[in-house]
């Protein structure tokens, strides 16, 4: 797969699918990377749009070495990327993190960013997790059987091999992007960094997801955006786009489409 070296010298994996000029650039999970969301590109199947994905830094195909990782970094090397394929301003879809980064990258560049769809995303404040409650899980999920245990709630459509994936994937992170992005996604309030931002947004919320769900999303990123469109996924966890990618891909497609994106 391609790569594109960020300005302070990290190889970050890439891969583009579609022929269209508008540009869609999509942040992905923590444990994520490029190939959670083959099932979602699959269904959103509309030829002006091109559909980027990049691994984050510690993720995929991106390296794997100790290197500068903030929420800032993450979003100008987004930018880096965008420059990179030519891409002046583009739509941006995050998944968890990756939502709370395309938060961050939409008051960084707002005359770039077009839209912004966040899916299950934390909110910019901090999200009401103890570090005593992940303590055992950040101790030992190399173990599968230990990540698979304690993420098997946060899932409804399963089996899954989408889900499984992204359960290897997890399980494979180097331990300092554990505890970096771990910090970033849950324990840093960007709140006043994003306070402002008019860019057209969806919300999406599975309505079994128990960490990010919809009480969680109307109070903590409705709250915070209420200009932002919101919707909710039956029968859907916080996995979103791998265990409702059509009905997720339809409602993307006609928040581009309403909002002239």
């Amino acid at each position: 797969m391609p790569e594109i070296i960020s300005d302070d010298g990290v190889s970050l994996n890439y891969v583009v699918r579609g022929p269209g000029s508008i540009g869609v650039i999509y942040l992905h999970s923590l444990g994520g990377n490029n190939a959670t969301w083959e099932k979602f590109w699959d269904q959103l199947d509309v030829p002006c749009y091109c559909h980027v994905g990049l691994d984050f830094r510690g993720h995929g195909g991106s390296t794997r070495e100790v290197c500068e990782l903030t929420n800032e970094r993450l979003s100008r090397d987004v930018l880096t990327l965008a420059d990179a394929l030519g891409l002046e301003r583009f739509i941006v879809v995050g998944h968890s993190l990756g939502g709370k980064v395309g938060m961050k990258l939409a008051a960084l560049a707002p005359e770039r960013v077009r839209g912004l769809v966040l899916i299950g995303s934390p909110g910019p404040g901090l999200v009401p997790f103890r570090r005593e409650d992940v303590a055992e899980l950040m101790a030992t999920y190399h173990d599968l059987d230990v990540t698979e245990a304690f993420f098997r709630p946060w899932f409804v459509v399963r089996p899954n091999l989408g889900i499984d994936a992204w359960m290897r994937s997890f399980a494979a992170l180097p331990d300092w992007a554990l505890r970096v992005y771990a910090e970033i996604s849950i324990w840093t309030d960007i709140t006043a960094e994003v306070r402002g931002i008019t860019t057209p947004m969806l919300i999406i919320a599975g309505d079994d997801d128990p960490v990010y769900g919809p009480a969680y999303q109307r109070e903590a990123v409705l709250f915070a955006f209420p200009h932002a469109q919101f919707v909710t996924i039956p029968r859907c966890g916080h996995g979103l786009i791998l265990e409702q990618p059509t009905e997720i891909a339809g409602h993307c497609a006609k928040f581009f489409s309403d909002n002239q994106l």
